[in-house]
């Protein structure tokens, strides 16, 4: 008689059966046995989320294990302000056992102190944000050991001391932030053997003497900010052969001229941002190759005066043409606390009707602004002829200021653009004698009859602009009646009767009257007929704020009379029914061309001064 086994069923001698059995249940057991975090790991995350005094959030630890929640599903803790700190584990460890940290974030916490001890234990980290909090001291040596890093950033902390040479064995990492720092010595050449690094920002962090030659090396790279560090030596040559760079960015250095004829092989860049070059005389016959380039800044170069002195003159002169391109440049000047000067060149074909809403006025079109924009509009055009004036490191004077030169970006912004007649101004002299150009409507008198030339050429024009923009209106319009047609007589003819506020725009429901009168004051004033009564840029824009008054006798300019007693109004503003026409030596028709013309090559090329 044969026994029958039961249990996992089946026949066979017990033991076998006992031992299949226990697999069996040993293996039901481990499959729903839930993932747990490597202890060394939840203990060295407890330790430094204890030291820097941060909690995990709610979401994240919801089952008194780290890797779980949030930590191990699919949500974004990148982007997101309810998971600060936040974690990302990978639990395929030992048949889905155990989970290890890949990522750290601890974003704009304000945590204070040094990079802790601890962290040397979250060895599988691939990714580490720390930016943006006030970590101090130097970064330990042990960060070496995290060789699967591939993310890291420790920007904008208060790190110090030199950069560790063991950074150069995180050779799988992508992309290293450790900008806004204050390190200090040189980089260490180790940088060179991340071979895989795609992203390099080190702008601002107190890195002094040369760049390593080892960077050459990086192949890789699409992103290198180096800005505002004591970087010195040549701008390496070997830069023009990372051919996958797609943004540099090397302003406020120490940096030896010239830029390195070989940038002509960075095809794929489309922003590059250079400065502060200390001699030597630089091309820019590169920009040529440089067909994705979008914008080219050169801020505040100290360099040579001859550098400087071709860099206006070359646009101005025409010897930028190897470009293929009409040249058109603007200026934007944004109030941000920092100031910058940019002289963007703006070059393509579109046709002006699909442009016109970008600039201020442009024959009968114009923007429906209200109020406020109209004076802030004022306010950015006064503070970019102050910076040209008086606070450039070269004194210019653009000569062609009008309505149809300031444009405004999406932000309405003012950017004075069109610096095809712009002079260089040597301030040893009091004027400068020269042909006459720019546009009917805008010129002084003293420039239009005697070709008398001082930056109170672009104060009037100024006086002009400002006037426009309040009455939403070109200087001429035939299409009015008689006593409106020109801008400025009509103006004075109001402003003698005292509603010199009759002149605002009427589309406009409401305005501050008393910023309006300022305004129409201040335009009066500048387009005085002598230079000397016309105040300077500075008081323009002292006067517009409100911080001195007008104290200047305001009286009706004699040309105006002379106009008007010779019964004909067509000596000096054109009889056309837009704005004017440029002159160059010959007066000449204005072409209906907005300056704002994109390209598919450069869209902006810039000078920016800190």
């Amino acid at each position: 008689m044969r026994r029958r086994f039961g249990g996992c069923g089946g026949h066979g001698r017990q033991l076998v059966w006992v031992v299949v059995c226990s697999w069996v249940a040993a293996a039901r057991a481990q499959a729903q046995q839930a993932p747990t975090t490597d202890p060394v790991e939840m203990a060295a995350l407890n330790a430094i989320l204890g030291r820097w005094g941060t909690k995990p959030p709610t979401t994240w630890n919801i089952t008194g294990d780290p890797c779980s929640g949030t930590a191990v599903d699919g949500t974004d803790i990148d982007n997101s302000q309810t998971i600060n700190p936040g974690i990302k584990c990978d639990c395929s460890y030992n048949s889905r056992t155990v989970c290890h940290i890949t990522k750290l974030r601890v974003y704009s916490l304000d945590v204070v102190g040094p990079i802790p001890a601890e962290l040397e234990n979250l060895t599988y980290l691939a990714n580490l944000n720390l930016q943006q909090n006030y970590l101090t001291g130097s970064v330990p040596s042990f960060i070496g050991k995290l060789t699967a890093m591939q993310y890291l950033t420790l920007a904008i902390n208060s790190l110090s001391g030199p950069l560790p040479k063991e950074f150069g064995k995180l050779t799988d990492l992508r992309s290293l932030g450790i900008g806004s720092n204050n390190f200090t010595g040189e980089l260490p050449e180790e940088l060179g053997n991340l071979t895989k690094l795609e992203q390099l920002y080190i702008d601002s962090s107190g890195f002094s003497g040369p760049f390593p030659s080892t960077f050459s090396k990086l192949k890789n790279l699409k992103t290198l900010w180096g800005s505002d560090n004591d970087f010195t030596g040549e701008i390496p040559d070997y830069l023009g052969s990372l051919t996958k760079l797609e943004e540099l960015r090397f302003q406020g250095n120490s940096f030896q001229g010239p830029i390195p004829a070989s940038f002509s092989n960075l095809t794929n860049l489309t922003g590059l941002r250079i400065g502060d070059i200390v001699n030597g005389s630089s091309s820019l016959t590169f920009i040529s190759n440089l067909t994705s380039l979008n914008v080219l800044i050169l801020r505040n170069c100290k360099i040579s005066d001859n550098l400087g002195t071709r860099f206006f003159i070359q646009p101005t002169h025409g010897k930028l043409s190897f470009m293929g391109y009409p040249e058109q440049f603007a200026i934007t000047w944004k109030s941000t606390g920092r100031r910058v000067f940019d002289i963007y060149v703006q070059l393509g074909g579109r046709r002006d009707a699909d442009r016109c809403s970008l600039c201020l006025f442009f024959l009968k079109h114009s923007l429906n602004l209200d109020w406020p924009t109209r004076f802030e509009i004022i306010l950015g055009i006064a503070r970019g002829l102050t910076y040209l004036h008086e606070e450039s490191s070269v004194r210019i004077v653009h000569r062609d200021i009008k309505a149809s030169n300031v444009l405004l970006d999406t932000d309405l912004t003012p950017k004075i653009s069109d610096f095809g007649l712009a002079k260089l101004y040597d301030e040893k002299k009091t004027h400068i004698s020269t042909k006459i150009a720019g546009t009917f409507g805008y010129l002084a008198p003293e420039y239009a009859m005697r070709g008398h030339l001082t930056e109170k050429a672009d104060v009037f024009a100024f006086g002009v602009v400002a006037l426009e923009t309040v009455a939403g209106r070109s200087n001429t319009d035939n299409s009015l009646e008689n006593e409106k047609i020109y801008l400025f007589e009509w103006a004075w003819g109001l402003y003698e009767r005292e509603q010199a506020i009759g002149i605002v725009d009427p589309k406009l429901d409401e305005f501050d009257s008393e910023e309006a009168f300022r305004v129409i004051s201040v335009a009066l004033l500048c387009t005085q007929g002598s230079p000397h009564q016309r105040p300077p840029m500075s008081r323009v824009m002292a006067i517009l704020t409100g911080d001195i008054e007008i104290t200047e006798v305001v009286t009706k300019p004699s040309y105006i009379t002379e106009w008007q007693l010779r019964g004909g109004n067509t000596s000096y503003v054109t009889s056309t029914n837009y704005s004017g026409s440029t002159t160059g030596g010959e007066l000449r028709e204005q072409r209906e061309i907005d300056p704002l013309t994109p390209s598919p090559t450069i869209t902006g090329v810039t000078y920016d001064g800190r």
